[in-house]
């Protein structure tokens, strides 16, 4: 089994702008390694935005279960 490290998070080194950014470089004129290296945006998450597959995400993730409400009434 791989060893388990508590305690580390992922932080995400990019921004959206950055993503949508690199996504309009690729459309016009830039390569997409080039528009990579530029935005430092990762490869996978540029290649699940071109695609559709990952739009608008903006935390990491799943998404909530409850509403910000459901979950005040749970606490009393």
């Amino acid at each position: 089994m791989p060893k388990v490290r508590e305690g580390v998070k992922y932080e995400k080194q990019y921004t959206d702008e950055n993503v949508l950014s690199a996504l309009e470089a690729i459309e016009n004129v830039m390569s997409q390694r080039k528009a990579l290296e530029t935005f430092n945006v990762p490869h996978q998450t540029l290649q699940f935005r071109k695609n559709s597959k990952f739009t608008n995400k903006t935390t990491l993730g799943p998404s909530t279960v409850l509403t910000s409400e459901e979950e005040s009434i749970l606490e009393e």
